[in-house]
């Protein structure tokens, strides 16, 4: 039995495409279609940021891990939310490149969730951190590095350290824009 599913795209001439693909399977011409309100490409905020093709998605065991590690970071994420001392949006940012090799559906779930949707949409589309999220971060690491200069009895180069690695993070923040422009 003949399968060739590699037939031309067409698109009738009295109407938006509704067809998309042609082809055989054991001597049939088979006609795939879809309904008008999906025709046509998926938007640009759905597929962005997400690699394209099915060769993209990794499978088996790989696969299971970064949905896990995915769904892990969610969690993290979420706890984020609630905790000032754990950062939301790095965590979401590691669960949309999980999920952009393990699934695509919960890729695209998390690009439209409500809460987390529109600051991975703002990094994605603008590369720009809420003035939130940069002021939080700042904080935090301000903190950080004063509870261990000044309250544990570290030797001085880690707290040298923490500076040298926190100092260009902070620096880097300021730079990237509050809002899309």
């Amino acid at each position: 039995m003949a399968h060739n599913l590699e037939g031309p795209t067409s698109e009738p001439e009295d109407g938006p495409s509704s067809f998309f693909l042609t082809g055989h399977v054991a001597g049939h011409l088979i006609l795939l279609t879809r309904p008008p309100e999906q025709a046509g490409a998926m938007r640009r905020e759905e597929h962005a940021g997400r690699p394209s093709g099915e060769d993209t998605l990794l499978s088996g065991t790989a696969r299971f891990v970064l949905l896990g590690l995915g769904w892990l970071f969610v969690g993290l994420g979420t706890l984020g939310i609630l905790l000032p001392l754990l950062p939301t949006t790095p965590f979401l940012l590691l669960a949309a490149w999980a999920f952009a090799r393990s699934s695509r559906r919960f890729h695209d779930w998390l690009y439209r969730h409500p809460r987390f949707g529109p600051a991975l949409r703002a990094w994605r589309d603008h590369r720009a951190v809420p003035l939130r999220a940069k002021v939080v971060a700042i904080l935090v690491m301000a903190a950080s590095l004063s509870y261990v200069m000044f309250l544990t009895r570290n030797p001085l180069w880690v707290s040298l350290v923490m500076a040298g690695v926190m100092l260009p993070v902070a620096l880097w923040l300021t730079t990237r824009p509050s809002r899309p422009e």
